[in-house]
């Protein structure tokens, strides 16, 4: 199984908000290579949604840039540890840096060790100048 694409819920500048618990509807599969992937463009205005109601998750961000061909990972190959998240609650994770994309592309995956009564979604907050 691969990872799931997810599509950002975009926000406006000024007279937009976002209720969390509906921007996150997908449930993810678990495993490494099993969760969810997303569009971290533009950077630093993408983050995560993870809802929980009833179980703990602990989430590993991949790092997706390689040194000579090499993870550039901590001990848990080639991620970041994120949690465990609490059994019941909503938590945003990101913003992300580039050095987390999939080579050639904008894409972030994550992982989740569980995923019953989990859900997640993306939201894209605007820039403002």
């Amino acid at each position: 199984m691969a990872r799931t694409t997810l599509t950002p819920t975009l926000m406006t500048a000024d007279s937009s908000f976002t209720t969390l618990g509906t921007a996150a509807t997908a449930t993810p599969a678990t495993g490494a290579g099993n969760g969810v992937q997303f569009n971290n463009a533009p950077l630093g205005q993408v983050l995560l949604v993870v809802v929980t109601a009833g179980t703990p998750t602990t989430l590993t961000v991949v790092i997706g840039q390689t040194l000579l061909g090499q993870s550039v990972g901590t001990a848990n190959q080639g991620g970041y540890t994120v949690g465990p998240l609490a059994t019941t609650g909503v938590a945003l994770v990101g913003p992300f840096h580039a050095f987390m994309q999939t080579p050639g592309t904008f894409l972030v995956g994550v992982d989740f060790t569980a995923n019953t009564s989990v859900t997640v979604g993306v939201i894209q907050i605007p820039g403002v100048y």
